[in-house]
């Protein structure tokens, strides 16, 4: 199963890629985040190309393990792109990464 890792910034997205086996994760590019239908286009052909199973998006919370209002702007993007995407999307605690 392949992952791909994303980590969500209002300016720009990087993009990492799992090893095969989904235990690595290695950095593939960076986008800048100009509107989401070049967004989208982008990573649909990522997808497509590398065979994704899975999309995990890094989740930023506060060191007490609380949301925080980026983590809220995560969740909206992560909604936007499970609905566009077609693959299940999971979130995962970014903290200290």
């Amino acid at each position: 199963m392949k992952y791909l890792g994303i980590d969500f910034g209002e300016a720009r997205i990087g993009l990492a890629l799992s090893d095969s086996g989904g235990r690595m994760a290695f950095p593939k590019k960076i986008l800048l985040n100009r509107g989401n239908a070049r967004l989208m286009e982008q990573v649909k052909k990522l997808i497509s190309e590398e065979h994704i199973s899975k999309i995990i998006i890094g989740l930023p919370l506060s060191l007490d393990g609380k949301e925080t209002e980026e983590s809220g702007k995560v969740r909206a993007f992560g909604k936007w792109l499970a609905g566009n995407a077609t693959l299940p999307v999971e979130f995962e605690n970014e903290i200290f990464t």
